[in-house]
């Protein structure tokens, strides 16, 4: 004779780490991490723009040529974020997200120290690889706990359908 067994829970909707609720002192330190990131960037982006014309004399280029910094910036970010998001799946999104902040900074003391045009570009597009963290944190966050199976899906032609012409 066999006891009936309770089915099994919903998962969890919220945007928590599996297995784990956000607590309230863990969602002031995000917040707060946050804030600080923005302070960051407001102070980079108020004290880099009028420091450009200065940093194109060092390196001795036209002040149009600082235009190939953030085309490649924003380049290597584009194509960095589907292949480090895609490997955070594959060995853990902690481990990209900390060899992408090991990759931003050290990038960023290329730039520091950067002698010449081709080393100040090359290393301002590998600070183009902060931009992983994002993806990578909402993915792992929002993740459905494993063993969860996937929705049935519906029919085609039928009026749940996805792509229904409605």
């Amino acid at each position: 004779m066999s006891t009936p067994t309770s089915p099994p829970s919903p998962p969890s909707t919220s945007a928590s780490l599996p297995g784990q609720p956000i607590s309230r002192v863990g969602l002031i330190q995000i917040v707060g991490f946050l804030v600080c990131v923005e302070i960051a960037s407001g102070a980079i982006q108020g004290y880099y723009t009028p420091i450009f014309s200065d940093i194109a004399r060092h390196l001795q280029i036209h002040d149009a040529d600082l235009n190939w910094f953030e085309a490649a910036q924003l380049m290597v970010a584009a194509l960095i974020v589907p292949v480090l998001s895609r490997l955070g799946d594959l060995v853990g999104h902690r481990t990209v997200l900390l060899w992408s902040t090991v990759l931003t900074a050290a990038a960023t003391w290329g730039v520091a120290f950067a002698p010449t045009f081709w080393t100040f570009l090359v290393a301002w597009a590998l600070a183009g690889s902060m931009s992983c963290g994002c993806p990578s944190r909402w993915r792992s966050s929002t993740a459905a706990p494993t063993g969860t199976p996937p929705a049935p899906a519906s029919p085609p032609g039928s009026s749940s359908s996805r792509w229904s012409s409605r």
